[in-house]
Parts: C-alpha cells; structure tokens; sequence
C-alpha cells in the first residue's frame, strides 16, 4: 500500500473516533466480565450459549455445584455434564447444546433451572437527521441503535461496531459500551467515501465472559448531495399533463421548479384539491415551490399551452452552501387529430370501420351525421366499427371531438370524413341447371350490408309434394306446420358480402322443376312491413295458412306480396330455377372410324360437375378404359385410339358407377374393305328398373357389372368429400382389373 492511501485510511479511523469522542465524550470501557473470572448463573438465570466460563448456584449465598449433569426438559434434548466451569461455546460445538429451558442435576437430583439462549446482536435503527434511513448525505451524522441481549452477562459491557466500506475494507469501532444491553452511536460521514456501506455489532470476549460472534449486518449508503428531475414523456401535445418526477437525496427537502427555457407563460403547474366533497384541479402557476417526501421524492404535474421546447429546472433550496440543480427537456407539440375509412361508398347495412387517432386530450366521441355513435374512445390510435343496419341510403359525415378541448353539442369536428350509404343489391346463381336425384348444387350470390340470407326452395308440387327435405318447415314449426314440398334455412354472409350454400337433393324427392328463392331482410331486419324476422311466419300469417295445399305459384305470390310487394319494403329476392331429374347417362351416336384413328365419345348425363363417367370399348380387341368428367353443362367426351385395334364391331358403354349406363356401337374400318356402321343403343333405365338393366348376361354386358363394383367404391369416396379424384383413380383401376379377368375366363 502506498503512502498516501496509508494515510487517507488512519484519516478515515481517526475521524471517526474524534467524532465519537466529540459526541460522547470519553468512551466507559465498562466493567463486563472477564471470562478469567467467569459468572455465575443463579436458578432461573439465563446464559448465553457462547459463554465460557459459567457455573450454576441456587443463590449468592451458596456455592457453585461443583459437578452435575445439565439436561433438557424437554424429551429427546441433550444431557451434558460438567465438572468445575463450564464452556457452552465448547458444548454448541460438540455436544449439542442449544437454546431452550435446561434443568441442573446433582447425584440424581434437579438443583436447579437456567435459560440457554442464543447471542442477540442486531443494529435496531440507522436514522438520519431523526427518522430512519437507509441513506445519507456525505458530510451528514448517522446514528446506530444497538439492541442485543447482553445484558444477561452484564448490565455494562463492550460491543464492537465493524463497517464495510464500498470497497470491502472493514472499519472498527471498539470498546463501545453497553447499558442494558443497548447502545446509541453516532458518527459524521464527512471523511467517508460514497457509496454503499454494511454494519454489524460484534461482542467484545473480555468483557463478555468469552463470548465472542457478529450479529446479522444492516445496508446504508453514504451518497452526495443531489436533486434529480423527469418526465414520464419527453414529446407530448399541447394541453396534455407531463408528470415530472423530483427525487433529493434525502427526504423533506425544500426545492424549486422554474421554466429556464421558453416561455414560462405557456407553462402552468398544478394540483389536486379535495374542495366541498369534490376532487378539483388547481393551478398553482408557472412555477413552484415545494417540499419533498420523507423518501425525497415529489411528482410535479405541468401541461403546456403552446408548442415549443422547454426546459425545467429543478434547485434544491436547502442546499445553501453549493448549487444543487437538474435540468430536463421536453418537446412539446401542436394539436392534432385524424379521422379515416377504408372507402368512400358504403352499402346500406355493411360494417364501417372508423380509425383515427389524437396526440391530446381526455377521450374521443365520434358521431355520423350528428349522432353519437361512440363516447368515450380513449386517447392515442382507435378503431371503432359502425353496423350501419336499418340506416337510410345518402351521404354521412364522420366526425370526432377531442374532449375537452371540443364540445360535440357546439363545435365542429376536430377531424372528419364523408361516406356515402347506397341502397344494397342482392343476386344469387346456381352451380348447375339441371340437377340428378342424389347429387347435390350450390348457391352463391352477393348481398351488400346484410350478415344473412334466407333461402327458400319450393317443390314442383307445390307445398304438398316431397321436397328436398320433409320434415324441414315441421320442425322448424314445432309441428304447428306441415309443407313437405318446402325447405328454409340460413345462410350467412362475408365481410364482403358473399355468400355460399350447398343444397343436397334426396334421392326420394319430386322429379321437376324446382324454384329456389334467395332474400334478404333489408335495412329494418324484418320481413315486409311485419317487423318480425321470422320468413315461415310472416308467410303463414302466424301459421295459420296451409303451405301444403298451395301450388308452387300460390306460394311464390304469398311470399312476394308479405316481402318486397309490401308498401315500404327494402326486403330484397332473387329466384332461380333447378330441374331434378333421374339419373341418366346418354352416349352420342358414333361414326364409323378408319383403323389407325380415334374413336370419339361423347354423350351427356344429369350428374353433377366434375363426376367421373367410365367409358369401356370392347369388340374384337379390348381397349384400356377410361375415365371422363362430366363438363358444367353435363357433357363430356373422351377419346381412344384404334392403332393396336382390329377391324370389326364394338360396343362403346359409358358408366356413371351408380347403375346408369348407356352403350353405342362402332365400326373399325379399312378404306379397302368399307362396311355401314350398324347403331344400336341400350338406353339407362328409369330407377325402378334400373335392376333389371343391371343383370345382363355378364358374357355380353360386362360394363354393367363393371358398375356395380365400381359404384362401391364411389359410395365410399362420397363419405369423404374432396376424395373424387382419387376415386377416378381406383374406380379406373378397378375397371382394369375386371375386364382383364373377364378376358381370361373367356380364353378358358
């Protein structure tokens, strides 16, 4: 260690005991008890594990029992002996001695009682300039109250005071006497460093009957005098509080706040009251003078009335001696506010959503057309959606106010925009026109600002007959009504306004034409001028008229005439038209083909789009099959080449998988020896004798068995929707593996 840090430690030391000395004179080393002589413990007394030197009398006016045990009272404790003085820092260590009630046993025979207990060495208080701290201005006295229970050793006895610098070097303070096992002691931080400090209390062993351990320590620190200033925001808008955060070194220190750049007129401080029962804001001007907490913290509230930069100076007031000040700077901005739309034309109906955003104020409302439509949006970026149902089609201005810079009854809007609000459309297409009994179609349209349709579908019969789905309008009635040729549902709608709904057609339902009606509420969400949205009800007048005695026609009218023929209405319609038929695959008539070229097939069936249709052409060579998918309008074609044909007739059969089926037959020809192409056709059957078609001799009408098998697995497929194409797939293998069996039962 060099001189000079020599020097600057004996400095430190010595300060500190000439302010002991200057504050209490000159230090009572005490009387204690030297662990020399040693103490006795009378019955009862207590010890303090750690002791010594100790032995056990009843009383003062006899002698110490020379030779005993010491056994807990309590079951399992431990039982020591002794012979002459006893050391209980010897028996902590290695026979288990503890703290707890202990009785004093001589020839069989208890004595005597005494109370082991542990050393209490503990800093109570650190206070500071009267109160309790954990910090102190360097150059400020601090005082340490001791609290420990030595007093059962000796009413005047020696403690040691031991610091920890910030850089670890302890720092003693010995001989320092105790009264009743307490002590007070003062010192001034002026030659300390800054920084964090750790005390504890040790015991002195000469005064203490050998006992000698540190209490736990106590954390304080030693820091320089100082005021710190900040805001919660660095940039805000005019009008809008910043909150300023004021911290001193210790607490209730008087301080300053000044505008010291910009205009302190633009500047105003303030504070609540509690005024009449009520909590009010109050101005306290364009600066302050106040007083820190006993933390030394203080919150300053200020808002600023025009834009600009400023900065505010916190001075600590009490601070007379030195200039003790902080700075800090904000921003502060103009006013805005900012209103907007995803576009310009709406329909009647659809949801709106409003953005926007304000650097200032309290909170927003936002009205359309002098109607609030929201209150109280919070300040900064907001979104907000407006359902504009049963709202009337026209121009409507979107307006916001910043409250409480704007009053919505009286000013206008700090920000707006205008939309237009245009009566909606509705238009529904089918997938298809013609549909077959077991398949299924789509409805898909767009309607503007509406989150449903009802869609309606009315059988060839009218409400008597047996429609998509029977039961539909009973159930949905309770039973109160009964129109097996009708079905009703919902459907809902897009964002966007589309919709979509699939429609499954029941292998039992009429063959026919079948009207398939799409409306839709309007603005009111209520049929007609009925206000209700219940379609089945307001078309049966509350159920009261029969549907399944009404013709298609009589049905059609009832619900224009309680929708969009009523005075006043916005309901909305559109009808389309489907024809149900059974099942049918029709192949084209076939010409002749030269050998070397294309056999083109063609034809039509009622299956839906995108069904497959397998098509078989046999004759004197069994070309490969394969797979056609049925066009939008129903057709479909396919083509094979005769290059590895041989002249002669075949029979071209074209099969939905399902039981219909349809052949043709076609010439392979040469140019040298032309033959008449011969046509003959064998039409699929109605569905009740469908069975019949079916079991053909499977020698000759092979393609129908070839069906059969293949509509299982189309069966299957169909439980899984979206699997279509993979059934092609296996149904085309399928039909492979049939007709090369079939070729080799004939060889055999």
């Amino acid at each position: 260690m060099d001189k000079n840090r020599i020097i600057s430690a004996i400095m430190v030391v010595f300060a500190v005991l000439i302010s002991m000395v200057v504050l209490f004179g000159v230090a009572n080393a005490g009387v204690g008890v030297s662990p020399d002589v040693g103490r006795k413990v009378y019955n009862n007394g207590t010890a303090i594990i750690g002791e010594t030197n100790l032995s056990f009398a009843i009383n003062a006016s006899v002698s110490p029992i020379p030779i005993g045990k010491i056994e807990a009272t309590w079951e399992g404790g431990p039982i020591l002996s002794f012979e002459g003085p006893f050391d209980s820092r010897y028996a902590q260590q290695y026979e288990g001695l503890v703290a707890g009630k202990y009785k004093i046993v001589k020839d069989g025979e208890t004595k005597m009682y005494v109370y082991f207990e542990l050393p209490s060495l503990v800093i109570n208080k650190i206070i500071v300039r009267g109160k309790e701290s954990t910090k102190v201005v360097k150059g400020e006295n601090i005082t340490f109250n001791a609290t420990t229970n030595l007093y059962h050793i000796n009413n005047l006895t020696n403690i040691t005071y031991k610091f920890v610098n910030p850089r670890g070097v302890p720092i003693l303070i010995e001989d320092v006497p105790l009264v009743n096992g307490t002590n007070t002691t003062t010192i001034n931080t002026a030659q300390l460093d800054t920084g964090g400090y750790t005390i504890s209390i040790k015991s002195d062993p000469d005064t203490n009957n050998g006992l000698e351990t540190e209490g736990p320590s106590k954390s304080f620190s030693i820091e320089k005098r100082s005021i710190t200033i900040e805001a919660d925001v660095k940039k805000q808008a005019v009008n809008k509080d910043i909150i300023f955060d004021i911290s001193t070194t210790y607490g209730f220190t008087n301080f300053s706040l000044n505008v010291t750049r910009g205009a302190d007129t633009n500047v105003e401080f303030a504070e609540f009251k509690f005024e009449q029962g009520v909590i009010k804001r109050q101005s306290l001007g364009h600066s302050i003078s106040e007083k820190t907490d006993e933390d030394g913290n203080y919150k300053a509230i200020a808002y600023f009335t025009k834009p600009g930069v400023y900065e505010i100076t916190a001075n600590d007031t009490d601070a007379t001696d030195a200039d003790i000040k902080a700075t800090e700077t904000v921003e502060i901005e103009e006013f805005s506010a900012t209103v907007n739309v995803e576009k310009t034309n709406y329909y009647a109906g659809e949801h709106i959503n409003i953005t926007g955003s304000a650097n200032a104020g309290d909170n927003i409302t936002i009205k359309a057309a002098d109607e609030v439509i929201k209150s109280d949006v919070p300040i900064g970026d907001f979104s907000y959606t407006w359902g504009t149902a049963g709202k009337q089609p026209g121009s409507y201005e979107i307006g916001i106010w910043v409250l409480p810079f704007s009053d919505p009854d009286s000013d206008l809007p700090d920000a707006s925009v205008t939309i237009f609000l245009m009566r909606g459309g509705l238009s529904a297409t089918l997938s298809t026109e013609v549909i077959a009994l077991g398949d299924e179609f789509e409805i898909e349209g767009v309607v503007s600002g509406m989150d449903r349709v009802d869609i309606l579908t009315i059988g060839p019969k009218g409400g008597g007959g047996d429609g998509f789905d029977p039961t539909d309008i009973s159930t949905q009635t309770n039973g109160s009504l009964i129109a097996t040729g009708i079905t009703h549902t919902f459907c809902s709608v897009f964002q966007e306004g589309e919709f979509k709904e699939k429609i499954s057609v029941r292998k039992g339902a009429d063959t026919g034409t079948y009207l398939i009606v799409v409306l839709s509420y309007g603005r009111d969400e209520g049929w007609g001028m009925s206000g209700s949205d219940d379609l089945i009800n307001v078309i049966t007048y509350d159920y009261t008229s029969l549907l399944s005695i009404k013709t298609q026609e009589q049905i059609l009218a009832i619900l224009k005439d309680r929708t969009i023929n009523a005075a006043g209405s916005d309901d909305l319609l559109s009808i389309n038209t489907i024809k149900v038929e059974n099942p049918k695959v029709e192949l084209d008539d076939i010409e002749d083909v030269l050998l070397g070229g294309n056999i083109v097939v063609t034809g039509y069936t009622n299956r839906r789009e995108d069904s497959a249709i397998i098509i078989t052409v046999e004759g004197p060579v069994e070309l490969k099959p394969k797979l056609a998918f049925v066009e939008k309008d129903g057709t479909f074609n396919v083509s094979f080449s005769t290059v590895s044909a041989k002249i002669g007739e075949y029979t071209v059969t074209a099969d939905d998988g399902k039981g219909y089926f349809d052949t043709k037959t076609v010439n392979v020809i040469t140019a040298a020896t032309p033959q008449l192409s011969v046509v003959n056709s064998s039409h699929s059957p109605a569905p009740t004798t469908g069975a019949s078609s079916q079991s053909q001799d499977v020698n000759e009408g092979g393609a129908s068995a070839g069906s059969t098998l293949l509509s299982r697995l189309q069966a299957e497929a169909k439980k899984q929707p979206g699997f279509e194409a993979i059934f092609a797939i296996i149904g085309l293998l399928a039909v492979v593996v049939w007709l090369r069996l079939r070729l080799k039962k004939r060889r055999n």
